[in-house]
Formats: structure tokens, sequence, C-alpha cells
């Protein structure tokens, strides 16, 4: 990948608010294609329905779990599962799960620190893991409704994915989960996050109504310098993908020469030059501030 390869860690959001568009599947997919090309993932389940822990078969019990985390009461680092323990990964895509006590986080917070703003829940955790280096993206799996940890990771991420179906009712969260980032990024929130991109998922080409839905997404949808919001890359709708999941497992093992394995290996490759893209904007909007204040 070259130059596409990040300097540091970049933590990915992928998120719509709504259910059942794929966000899940998308996330661990995600995660395992990036650690297949290289580089070190980890998977991190914010989901108070537990998607990805449930979707990979992780059993919690005992173990440290995302709770526990955003509460203080354990380090990240320490509730992080190898990924070479989770068949459903494999070695390069760690884990870190969720479990039933995550819908109580609000109440466990309160009592904590009723000063504490629980928005803030992520910030510490990320700060962590980014000061260790040891992953080069961190991989948000959030809910579909506006949890503490959902809202959290929309104020701690880097980037964020919308994942939609070529659907009416896939696209119908669509203009909230906008609004939502439009919202998060005002200042003093987080005003840097930006929106790497819609997946379109669950694809049936066949359908003629889907093909216009994604036409008019591609049309439409524009960043806040005219860049293109949907990736080129979409996932299309196969049943290797629910048989896989059925397993614990994505579909790079369990089919790794299915058209739609290389659809996520394709847009895997598509997120990492967006991410490469951004940062060299970022890095030449910092130099430029740099200039303008020595000259001043």
């Amino acid at each position: 990948m070259g130059d596409t390869q990040p300097a540091s860690t970049k933590v990915i959001g992928i998120g719509m608010q709504k259910g059942g568009v794929g966000k899940t599947t998308n996330a661990v997919h995600l995660a395992v294609a990036l650690a297949r090309q290289g580089r070190r993932c980890l998977l991190w389940d914010l989901d108070e329905n537990c998607g990805a822990t449930k979707l990979l078969k992780v059993d919690v019990a005992g173990k440290a779990t995302t709770a526990e985390v955003l509460a203080g009461d354990a380090r990240p680092l320490d509730a992080v599962m190898r990924g070479e323990t989770v068949p459903g990964l494999g070695e390069g895509a760690d884990f870190l799960p969720a479990g039933r006590t995550l819908a109580m986080l609000d109440s466990k917070l309160g009592q904590e620190d009723r000063f504490f703003n629980a928005n803030d829940c992520l910030k510490s955790p990320l700060a962590v893991l980014k000061a260790n280096g040891r992953y080069d993206y961190v991989i948000l799996d959030t809910g579909p409704s506006a949890s503490t940890s959902t809202r959290g990771a929309y104020m701690a991420a880097d980037y964020f994915i919308l994942s939609v179906m070529a659907e009416t009712m896939g696209l119908a969260g669509l203009g909230d989960a906008l609004e939502d980032l439009a919202n998060v990024r005002r200042p003093g929130r987080n005003p840097g996050l930006e929106l790497l991109g819609v997946v379109v998922c669950a694809m049936d080409r066949r359908r003629n109504l889907a093909k216009g839905w994604e036409e008019q997404i591609g049309a439409k949808l524009r960043g806040k310098r005219g860049e293109a919001l949907k990736f080129t890359a979409t996932i299309g709708r196969f049943a290797a993908v629910d048989t896989a999941a059925h397993l614990g497992k994505t579909v790079f093992d369990t089919e790794p020469d299915h058209p739609v394995t290389e659809q996520f290996r394709a847009w895997a490759r598509e997120v990492e030059a967006r991410v490469a893209g951004y940062e060299r904007l970022r890095s030449a909007e910092k130099n430029r501030e740099v200039r303008e204040v020595a000259y001043a």
C-alpha cells in the first residue's frame, strides 16, 4: 500500500441512526480486511445490543468489556482480546467486546462522578490506545440509537463512515446521521471529525429501484470540500455473508475467493486511501496556519 499506510492510530466510527443496515457486518469485515492487508487493527464493540460480540460468538463471561472500560473499572488494553484467540478475526485484528452491562453505563457513570460529561467517555480510553501505538486503526462499531457509547464515538473519533442500504427504509436514517455529524463538529465538541464516506451495502443491482438509490447517493452526497462521499466500492447482497456470520466468521475465511470478499477488500483499500488523503490535507492546512502565524 506504500503511501497509504497510516503513521499513527486513526479512529474510525461506523454507524447509522437505524438498525439492520449492515453496520456490524461492515465494521467486522473492515477490521479483518485491513488486518489481512498488513495493518494492526482493534475492533471495538460499542453497541448496547453487542452486535459484533454476538456475530463473532464471543463469550464474555468473566471478562472485562466495553462497559467496564468506559466506566474506568478496567484499562482498555487489559480488556482487549487478541485476534488469534477470536476464530472469526485472526492475527492482526484484536477485539474489545461488549456485554449486557453496557446498557447500564449511564447509571454507572452518574454514580461515579455527577460532574462527568458522559459524552466524553471514550476520550480517555482512546487516548491510552493512541499513546500505546499498538494499532494503526481502531474501528468503532456503534449502535443504532443515540446511546452514551454511540455519542462518545462521535465525540472521540477521527473519522466516521455511514452504512446504508439502497432501499427506502435503509436510507431513512441518513438525514439524521448527517445532522448529528454537523452538530458534533461544532466548536467545543469534535470539530475535526471527518465524514470519511458512505458505504452502500446489501446491494442488489438486479433491482432498478436499488440502482436508482445508489445513483442518487453518489450524485447528491458531497463533503465540505466538494468531494464525493459515496465509496466507489459497494457491498453486494450475498448469502455468503450470512453463512459466515452464522459460523461466527467473516467471508475472508469461509469464501476467500467470493466476489463479496473482493468487494470488502476493495472497500478497505479505498478507506485507507481516503484516510491518507485527509491526513495530507490536514497536514497542509496545519502548515499553512503555522506560516500565517509566522508572517503575521
